[in-house]
């Protein structure tokens, strides 16, 4: 079960590991039925996070899924004992991957899938350490300020990271009162793309301490510890984010090139979780992501 106390410890505790040292796959054994998750990165789908196939082979009787079938992390789950085959590359091939292949005890197929990986290099769009135009006098700036049109030319500005309370780059301001901190900071950054149609899709690895929601050219694309629907400028973020998520950067799923030829505006609005925190952290890579190479076996093929 996904939500048992001891697997989802074990998943909480497990998978910033993982995600830090991009672990390819991880075996599971525990709830006897065949699964396998969607690639998956900071409890995203990702396409170049860990897949997780198990959940065990032979021994017990196979267990009824129940709350795993249709969930939003599956490409696939069934009742069956299984055999597992894992083919390793012996040599470095451009494009290789392992396959991973599953059987039932007859020797039927009931899985097969591989994970190509897209051989060319990620283009850094906006890198991390950038210097962005910041606003953080604690008033409420509406809607207009994540626009293209919108100028930011009062702003201060400074190289990343940003924040206070963990020697950041630049340290940006939380008012005159450390016991009623302003609860949102702005940041924006403008910055040139010659060939949108060069990316299939777009990445955000973001340093954020506590919550946030990133536009792109005006338009939100990224939201991460922040109630979803309307957020105001004093809307707290949802929980509090400590060490040693507080110094890591955490990506984003793929997300839709909206990219324009020349100018574009990245803007992001940085929540903290409580008025008394007494740390704030930003960063942030953009990258531009040549087009996919995922590959899907069928099953049964």
């Amino acid at each position: 079960s996904y939500t048992d106390t001891y697997i989802a410890a074990a998943r909480d505790n497990w998978r910033p590991v993982f995600d830090l040292y991009g672990l390819t796959a991880g075996f599971e054994n525990h709830d006897h039925t065949f699964k396998r998750t969607k690639p998956l990165r900071n409890h995203l789908p990702e396409p170049s996070g860990t897949v997780y196939i198990g959940d065990g082979a032979m021994g017990q009787g196979v267990r009824t899924i129940i709350d795993q079938a249709g969930a939003w992390y599956l490409d696939h789950a069934e009742g069956r004992y299984n055999f597992r085959l894992v083919e390793v590359p012996t040599m470095c091939v451009p494009g290789a991957a392992p396959v991973y292949t599953a059987f039932d005890y007859t020797g039927a197929l009931i899985d097969k899938y591989s994970n190509v990986p897209n051989d060319a290099t990620p283009a850094i769009l906006v890198a991390t350490g950038s210097t962005w135009k910041y606003l953080d006098n604690g008033t409420d700036q509406g809607t207009a300020w994540y626009g293209t049109g919108f100028s930011d030319a009062a702003w201060a500005s400074g190289p990343a990271e940003l924040g206070y309370g963990d020697a950041p780059v630049t340290t940006v301001s939380y008012g005159p009162d450390m016991n009623i901190k302003y609860v949102t900071t702005y940041f924006r950054q403008t910055f040139t793309v010659a060939d949108p149609t060069l990316y299939g899709c777009l990445r955000v690895r973001l340093k954020r301490d506590d919550g946030a929601i990133v536009y792109l050219n005006g338009q939100e694309v990224y939201r991460v510890n922040l109630q979803a629907g309307t957020v105001a400028y004093n809307t707290l973020a949802n929980a509090v984010v400590s060490a040693p998520d507080e110094e890591a950067f955490f990506f984003s799923p793929d997300l839709p090139n909206i990219l324009v030829a020349g100018s574009n505006v990245l803007a992001v609005e940085m929540h903290q979780q409580a008025v008394t925190s007494t740390d704030l952290s930003f960063d942030l890579e953009l990258q531009g992501i040549p087009p996919a190479a995922t590959v899907l076996s069928p099953r049964g093929a």
